[in-house]
């Protein structure tokens, strides 16, 4: 096998797992859209990342209005 075919055959492999990669993460996405159970993400500072479709259906903000502010602006002291 030549360097040029060993270098081919990388990039057919790395091409396959990036595929593969893509479609498994649109899997998961879509399961965590369609769960009834609010999933959210923060970044390092509290702020939210991500919000499945269940935090503007449980909680009736929109995620529009959500993303970015701190987790801690909707937990209120009774929780």
């Amino acid at each position: 096998m030549t360097t040029k075919d060993s270098g081919d055959l990388q990039l057919q492999i790395q091409y396959r797992l990036f595929e593969e990669l893509r479609a498994s993460e649109k899997r998961y996405r879509e399961l965590v859209e369609h769960l009834r159970e609010v999933i959210f993400e923060c970044d390092g500072q509290g702020r939210l990342t991500f919000l499945n479709q269940a935090w503007s259906e449980t909680l009736g903000y929109s995620t529009t209005e959500s993303m970015t502010r701190p987790i801690l602006d909707f937990i209120h002291e009774e929780d």
